[in-house]
């Protein structure tokens, strides 16, 4: 018969095993948290360079012709970047389903074996 002591470190280790995929998991979602974050925060910065440079036109350019024009090609730069951000989001969420599909597979095999 075990003690206390062996018993108690039996679920300590027990509770490890259990817990590292989800600690595994965990990482994967803070990497995801952290990308799509940091590209959120890019197409913010988009927004508002774009918000500040339409808003100078009319300071710039008297005649409302040109402001017109200048402010139609802005935003057609604009639509431009943000198509971009777009596909950017697809490539990352392709990347971070493939990590996580990679995640539950490598998870998946070892479950196995342990059983």
């Amino acid at each position: 018969m075990t003690n206390f002591a062996d018993q108690f470190q039996s679920v300590i280790d027990a509770q490890k095993q259990f817990m590292q995929p989800a600690k595994a998991f965990g990482a994967l979602a803070v990497e995801s948290f952290e990308k799509v974050a940091r590209h959120n925060y890019s197409v913010l910065g988009d927004c508002v360079d774009y918000a500040v440079q339409s808003a100078r036109v009319p300071a710039e350019v008297e005649s409302l012709p040109e402001i017109a024009t200048r402010q139609y090609e802005m935003a057609q730069q604009f639509g431009e970047t943000l198509r971009q951000r777009a596909e950017e989001y697809v490539s990352l969420a392709e990347t971070l389903k493939e990590k996580s599909d990679a995640l539950v597979t490598k998870e998946t095999k070892k479950a196995k074996k342990a059983a």
